[in-house]
Order: C-alpha cells, then structure tokens, then sequence
C-alpha cells in the first residue's frame, strides 16, 4: 500500500476517534471489530485507492461506518480533490455520523439518506460497496448508476470466489480478482462491463 502522507494519517486518526465515539451509541462496527479498527476497517478500505482511479463521482452503496466511501473520500482530499462522493445509506442515524465526519473534516461528500433501491443519483465513475450484499445483488443495485466505463469495487471475504461464480451465472461482466492486503483470504472485487 502507498505511504499516505502525515495530513492523510492524521485525518485517519481523526476518522478512527469519531467512530469510536459515535460507536458507543450507533452500532457502527461490531464490539469485537472495534479494536481492529484501524487494520479491518480503515487500511482494508485504504488499499482500495490501489487498484481504482478516482472519477469525477463516486457512488458508495450502503455506506454504514464510512467503510470504505469516507476513507476514500479522505485519500481523495489529497490525491482526487475533484472528485465527489455520493455516499447512500438507509439507517439515519449512520447518515447523521457520515455527515457530522464529512462536515468535521471538509470533505467533498455527500450523503443521502435512502436504500438504494429508491435512491435516483448521477451515473458514477466508481460504485463501490463493503460488507452488504452479495456480490450479484450489487451488481443489480448498481446498475441504473453505472455506464459503460464505470468500475465496480466490492471487497469480498473468503466466500468471494463463491460469490463471484454465483453472479456470473446471473450476470454478463468481466471480472478481475485483487488479492487483500489485510486478509489473505479475502480479495477485491473489481468488475467492468455490466451494464
């Protein structure tokens, strides 16, 4: 993984100390995962800006704790401050979170507080999602946001060979396999041409 610099650190920092405030009445991320917090959650997220090229929009479905649509917003600050994420999460106090971080810490985030399936956004140039559904749910959910050029990006666990055989048996899209770097038998996801 890239070294990000010391304003990028310090803002993972920050990031870390807000959920594990806000977590102690929002369940944002399990008691048991809280103290991995920074390997499981934030650089998992964090190696995604190693296999995707920032787009003008940024789709991140299900957004939850901000995993990964804040990280790579706080990478974007950065690298991509073009770039625009649309952050889509149903649960409004997890919205109210995603707002008070993105607020705190000046990103170029925006949330909206729906399920997907009701929500109508832009097309984006990345749709990405971590830990809420399987994979040819995504790409169903994904769909009506994405064209021709848009890049998927799932982080999978150890199913995500299983996953992945399953959408193709429903879907047309072509699929590269990314190992983890924070679990090895995990992978990224990546898939174009599925609209």
């Amino acid at each position: 993984m890239k070294i990000v610099s010391r304003e990028t650190q310090q803002r993972f920092e920050e990031f870390e100390t807000a959920v594990l405030k806000w977590n102690t009445t929002i369940n944002l991320v399990s008691a048991s995962q809280s103290r991995f917090l920074k390997h499981r959650h934030i650089l998992d997220s964090a190696q995604i800006a190693e296999v995707v090229d920032f787009p003008k929009i940024w789709l991140d479905m299900g957004s939850g704790g901000g995993f990964p649509g804040i990280v790579m917003a706080i990478i974007a600050k950065e690298r991509a401050p073009e770039t625009r994420f649309c952050l889509v999460e149903s649960d409004r106090r997890k919205c109210a979170f995603l707002m008070s971080v993105a607020s705190q810490m000046d990103l170029r985030v925006t949330v909206h507080p729906n399920r997907i399936e009701a929500f109508e956004g832009p097309k984006a140039g990345v749709i990405s999602a971590r830990a809420l559904a399987p994979l040819s749910q995504l790409i169903s959910w994904s769909r009506p946001f994405a064209t021709e050029e848009t890049v998927g990006i799932f982080p999978k666990g150890q199913t995500h060979l299983e996953e992945l055989k399953e959408a193709q048996n429903q879907w047309t899209f072509d699929a590269e396999l990314v190992q983890s770097q924070t679990d090895s038998s995990a992978a990224i996801i990546k898939i174009r041409n599925f609209v």
